[in-house]
């Protein structure tokens, strides 16, 4: 039976080693994903160079965490090549070098701990281990005919510009539309209620959602949304939204981490440090860093967080 030499997944160049962990497209799409990481990579050209750096990284404990993921992102590159040519499971790059970085970063927390905590006593009750607690996040689309609306508001160094940004996407997590803002006349708690009263404005006035879910990282700006806990001040604009909650079909409201928040989070912090407002929408160009946490929430991968 005769076997072809060449790489099955681009067809253009010999499935040497090198070109199986790094050098096919493909898995470069992969290591790019993980680019602001893991800069070195694009620099090595050959196997030998590959095997340098992870020979002479494990002699230094301040690039420890990178050998680890270099090491894991050749292991799922090499794993997500398997699924696609015998299994026929396609998976976007994101999320192979989400998975990668998630075990790579697992493996370093446990690499922290002493011998004595990585390993019981062979004699009589081991101790107890003591691993780092990490909760997994990502993005929950909303219900089928929802449109859930993510609000964030960010405060600049010195607390002279503030931003609002808020972020809607259908159950799909399909982007609907992002826009941000630069306020300045209101404090840290206020820019988030504004936040979410420019987001909610967008969802029902001029997309005409009937149907919302709003979704913030911050638990008292949300009570505050229920009308429970302490007053949080800027009770009218908070009655306001409440109103303009209260007229659609079905609503809701939901606290998440900040992790789960990411592109709100960006959207207001790009609103603090520019002038003017913008509002991007389906098909229009945006900044690239935006994109890819778009894209990221999108595809559903997870972002680490340490309790």
């Amino acid at each position: 039976m005769h076997i072809s030499p060449e790489c099955p997944d681009c067809s253009r160049m010999e499935e040497s080693i090198f070109h199986v962990i790094l050098g096919c497209p493909r898995v470069a799409q992969i290591w790019g994903c993980a680019s602001s990481l893991l800069a070195p990579w694009q620099g090595w050209l050959t196997t030998e160079a590959i095997m340098l750096f992870l020979e002479t990284s494990s002699r230094r404990s301040e690039v420890e965490g990178p050998r680890i993921m270099a090491t894991y992102l050749a292991y799922h590159s090499w794993l997500d090549r398997n699924a696609r040519i015998f299994e026929n499971k396609i998976m976007h790059p994101l999320m192979v070098a989400d998975r990668a970085l998630l075990q790579a970063m697992k493996v370093t927390c446990a690499a922290t701990l002493s011998p004595l905590k990585m390993t019981g006593k062979i004699w009589g009750s081991p101790p107890p281990l003591v691993v780092p607690k990490i909760v997994l996040v990502s993005l929950e689309p909303p219900p089928s005919d929802f449109l859930k609306v993510n609000f964030d508001g960010s405060v600049g160094e010195g607390g002279s510009t503030r931003g609002v940004g808020f972020v809607i996407r259908d159950h799909e997590a399909r982007l609907i539309a992002v826009e941000d803002q630069r306020i300045f006349d209101t404090s840290v708690l206020g820019v988030e209620i504004r936040a979410a009263w420019e987001g909610v404005t967008y969802a029902r006035r001029v997309l005409g959602a009937d149907y919302i879910l709003l979704e913030g990282d911050s638990a008292m700006v949300i009570e505050g949304f229920r009308g429970r806990g302490r007053d949080v001040g800027f009770r009218p604009l908070l009655c306001n939204i409440r109103r303009l909650l209260a007229e659609c079909g079905l609503y809701g409201n939901t606290y998440v981490y900040n992790e789960a928040n990411n592109a709100a989070d960006w959207v207001a912090s790009f609103a603090t440090h520019h002038a003017g407002g913008f509002i991007w929408v389906v098909r229009t160009v945006m900044p690239h860093a935006l994109g890819y946490l778009l894209s990221s929430n999108l595809d559903s991968c997870s972002h680490a967080r340490h309790g």
